[in-house]
């Protein structure tokens, strides 16, 4: 499993579906694919958003050892 931002943003459909999901602008979320890093503040919608659309894959501790770049 790739372990970036991109990856997991990719998993849920794309910048544009994260984005209309989480009503922020695309570009926001193409800046953490770009900082490959979610801001704390958005990982409980994250994980929220992967429920919701069968991403089991995504999880607190996967956006926690992402952050700290820490390899499983």
């Amino acid at each position: 499993m790739d372990d970036s931002v991109r990856a997991i943003t990719s998993e849920l459909g794309g910048e544009s579906a994260v984005a209309r999901a989480l009503r922020i602008a695309p570009s926001t979320v193409g800046a953490w694919n770009s900082r490959d890093s979610i801001p704390g503040q958005w990982w409980l919608a994250i994980v929220r958003l992967a429920a919701m659309s069968d991403v089991p894959s995504i999880t607190y501790d996967r956006l926690a050892k992402l952050h700290a770049k820490v390899e499983t």
